[in-house]
């Protein structure tokens, strides 16, 4: 996608995906979801350096790799916008070790329902980041208000440049 794409209703992508321009979903009725597709046995592959722009409504991960050469900027905005990444999502940790995304919390909530780790930068200004497995961010993590949520017995970890 090199000039983006604005979402409009639901949608699900089921193929490779290369994001080097901007992915939207801006309103509270839209979905968007990168998923397996059985007719054809894809799982998809989410890379590019582009954004995923979220203000309301859901982004959600679920089967599909986050690529290691994922180096896109997730911006969550919006009291009712959610991007939620999936107990089925590759996202570092079985395919490779990290992901390279950076993610920028304003607003909604980042739900984490698997093992996600990132070398990329973590930005948290509102919004809640909310852990229900384990998230791992090795870039900065710069926390200016917000929630961090961590389910009882899970790990959120930020050790930039370890």
């Amino acid at each position: 996608m090199e000039a983006g794409i604005e979402l409009k209703g639901s949608l699900t992508i089921s193929v490779n995906t290369t994001i080097n321009g901007v992915c939207k979903v801006n309103n509270a009725n839209d979905t968007m979801k990168f998923d397996y597709q059985s007719l054809w046995d894809i799982t998809p592959n989410i890379k590019g350096d582009g954004d995923i722009e979220v203000s309301a409504g859901t982004l959600t991960f679920d089967e599909c790799t986050l690529d290691k050469d994922n180096i896109t900027t997730w911006t969550l905005t919006g009291g009712t916008s959610t991007i939620r990444v999936t107990s089925d999502c590759d996202c570092g940790g079985a395919s490779y070790d990290y992901t390279a995304c950076d993610i920028d919390v304003q607003g909604g909530t980042l739900e984490v329902d698997n093992t996600f780790k990132t070398n990329g930068d973590v930005d948290l200004s509102g919004g809640m980041l909310q852990v229900d497995e384990q998230f791992t961010g090795k870039g900065e993590l710069n926390f200016s208000g917000g929630t961090i949520r961590v389910a009882a017995g899970k790990i959120a970890a930020f050790t930039p440049n370890d």
